[in-house]
């Protein structure tokens, strides 16, 4: 029995917060009316499906976090049906692969083989190519953004804009001003 990937772009299309997915395969086929979606064709546009490898190491320094890798996502647009998936996704969207064999309910009949965001797009005449990151990327920004305003007493002095801190659980003793 032949099997597919089936990937789905849900991607950024504005500034307040609305998206738009798009579904692409390895093999075309159209989705049953009790599928997710329902009754809808999954163009076969993938050229590329990307592949899979960990770094071991961080920045310079031997361990630290083992990240995965999930490459480039290549997707045909001679026809030019994806240049709207071009224009939105500069970033920040998602890709989710899914394999399964021919004839299953999809999703339910198909197994999900990862999850990645979309790190950033381009496009040439013939081809949209997604760079994917791990979604770790999502957790390497600071917790708290907020600064001291410098004007004195608890919010400092001299203008300074250092970052407030963050405390989780038991604060402890503090001590008195």
């Amino acid at each position: 029995m032949t099997s597919r990937l089936v990937f789905r772009l849900v991607v950024p299309t504005g500034s307040a917060g609305s998206t738009s997915t798009v579904y692409v395969s390895t093999r075309g086929f159209r989705t049953a009316s009790t599928d997710t979606p329902a009754s809808t064709y999954v163009q076969e546009r993938v050229a590329k499906a990307g592949g899979f490898a960990r770094s071991l190491f961080s920045g310079g320094a031997l361990g630290g976090l083992i990240k995965p890798n999930y490459g480039v996502l290549v997707l045909n647009n001679e026809d030019g049906g994806l240049d709207t998936v071009a224009s939105y996704a500069g970033g920040g969207g998602t890709v989710t692969c899914w394999w399964g064999a021919d004839g299953a309910a999809f999703p339910a009949g198909y197994t999900q083989v990862y999850s990645a965001t979309i790190a950033s797009v381009i496009v040439d005449m013939q081809t949209v190519t997604i760079r994917q990151q791990d979604r770790f990327e999502q957790l390497a920004r600071p917790i708290v953004t907020a600064t001291f305003a410098g004007s004195g007493g608890l919010e400092g002095n001299g203008g300074i804009s250092k970052p407030k801190q963050w405390i989780s659980g038991d604060l402890g003793f503090i001590t008195p001003i």
